[in-house]
């Protein structure tokens, strides 16, 4: 799919564009672990704000990517935070965590059918970008990453953005770190359930945890 593809299906819908770039530019003001207000109060995006009869019809459950987006975008900035290394895109980890789920929206509200398809098929033990790839020729990450472009975003989110899955780079692979370690929380992405798996505490993950309260702290400001 070329850019200017990417671009025509992205301005398609102006109301998800406005309201997913009002989430990223947004950022919870510090509370206590005790009380913490619903995420929708604070961001510009949540389940029923972009909730549509076409997006409705992709199967996304979109209560548990919305869990999912909240706690890779929290868990994204304190893997940033916790490692020295990530200090040169420590401010756009909440940012880029926000904006990872934009090609799997773009797509489902353009395309639900297809892409119901391919939930149908990812439920019964394909892999989504595997599924992905046989509805639309691209998978949610790089066709994030080219909507992202189309937006005018910064390279370096729209990179982080397309290479979700694998990491790299040091703002790709804080979001990779995060997506995986939201995945053994047991906090799906809205496509398929993640099972809970005993968390490796190892230095790579105990830091980042630490920043956001610990699991438990963690779950309640995503519910």
């Amino acid at each position: 799919m070329s850019l200017a593809e990417v671009a025509a299906v992205a301005e398609g819908d102006p109301a998800l564009t406005a309201t997913l770039l009002r989430a990223a530019n947004s950022r919870p003001r510090r509370r206590s672990s005790r009380c913490v207000a619903p995420p929708m109060r604070w961001c510009g995006w949540a389940p029923r704000t972009v909730a549509g009869s076409a997006i409705e019809r992709s199967e996304i459950d979109l209560d548990a990517l919305w869990r999912h987006t909240l706690a890779v975008a929290l868990l994204t900035e304190a893997v940033c935070n916790a490692d020295p290394a990530f200090g040169e895109v420590r401010t756009m980890g909440f940012t880029v965590g926000i904006l990872h789920v934009v090609g799997r929206l773009v797509l489902a509200s353009q395309h639900p059918r297809r892409h119901s398809r391919a939930v149908r098929l990812a439920r019964r033990g394909m892999p989504i970008l595997v599924a992905e790839l046989s509805q639309f020729g691209v998978d949610h990450a790089a066709f994030g990453g080219g909507v992202a472009i189309a937006w005018g975003l910064p390279d370096v989110i729209a990179s982080a953005i397309a290479a979700q899955n694998v990491g790299g780079e040091p703002l790709a692979e804080a979001l990779h770190r995060a997506r995986l370690l939201a995945w053994d929380m047991g906090i799906g992405d809205g496509v398929v359930s993640a099972p809970l798996t005993a968390l490796d505490f190892s230095a790579e993950t105990a830091a980042p945890l630490r920043l956001v309260g610990g699991p438990a702290a963690l779950q309640r400001r995503i519910e």
